[in-house]
């Protein structure tokens, strides 16, 4: 009884303690926007055909891709755009976030060249697959009547613009991340993935030009040894990586494992196997 009242105790100390030393303080979120490339021509070709739902189809494919990896990266889908996702997590490192979003783009790719090639009438499409900004700030919960739990932050309303500045034919199937970002990352095989840009953004550093940094898979790449590359990082208990061809196409995603140790062998029984 004393035992269990102990306990009882503990956990109420501790409950209040946490109030008492969080308060107001906001924890930084990363925010990860992206959007469908082509999409309302997607659309208007399929509703012509009376094919709808293969792209319903597409849809609920990604929702499951982004559903799996959920609480392997800790991720949340916060809102669906209608041609894309915002997805909100409270990541402790960046090197996850970027391999998702590399990981992200090559599914989302690989399912939309299939569905384009496969079910349109219209194959010639200038853009085909997807763009993705990042941004990390605070945020504000924020419960609302209406629609429920909202997030007031600047790393929304940034993400979304960064995503937005992709929107060159050569910038499809690439990252647009804030530099706030590409410091906090730590692999350095990721950074020299990236390539500094600058972009005005209205009403943001007085209109001045602000630093930021695209990523994308670059054909060919290997590492010393003249094998693909592949990342690796590692996250809390767990031991996590992702290997991707000389193409940029992701050939597996993440896994789990134990140990270090245990991590670096399946790496290496994988390229062994290329």
């Amino acid at each position: 009884m004393l035992a269990s009242l102990a306990r009882r105790l503990h956990k109420y100390v501790m409950r209040h303690a946490a109030k008492k030393t969080t308060g107001d303080t906001l924890m930084d979120n990363y925010f990860l926007v992206f959007d469908i490339c082509s999409s309302t021509v997607i659309l208007e070709d399929l509703q012509s055909q009376g094919t709808l739902t293969v792209y319903s189809s597409f849809m609920q494919r990604l929702e499951a891709f982004l559903l799996r990896h959920r609480k392997l990266h800790n991720l949340s889908i916060y809102k669906f755009t209608g041609d894309g996702f915002i997805l909100k997590g409270r990541l402790g490192e960046a090197d996850a976030v970027l391999v998702f979003a590399l990981q992200l783009i090559a599914f989302g790719r690989n399912e939309l060249q299939k569905l384009v090639h496969r079910d349109l009438e219209n194959e010639e499409l200038e853009r085909v697959g997807i763009t993705v900004g990042i941004d990390v700030a605070p945020a504000l919960p924020v419960t609302m009547k209406s629609t429920g739990l909202e997030y007031v932050s600047r790393g929304i309303n940034m993400a979304c613009r960064l995503q937005g500045k992709l929107d060159k034919p050569e910038d499809v199937n690439t990252v647009l991340l804030s530099k706030k970002v590409y410091n906090a990352a730590k692999s350095q095989v990721l950074k020299r993935l990236c390539t500094k840009r600058s972009h005005v953004f209205k009403n943001i550093h007085n209109n001045k030009a602000v630093a930021c940094y695209q990523l994308q898979m670059k054909s060919g790449l290997r590492d010393s040894k003249g094998q693909p590359f592949f990342l690796l990082w590692h996250s809390g208990e767990h031991h996590l990586f992702s290997l991707f061809d000389s193409a940029g196409v992701c050939q597996l995603n993440s896994a789990r494992y134990k140990t270090k140790k245990e991590c670096r062998k399946a790496v290496a029984d994988v390229r062994k196997a290329l």
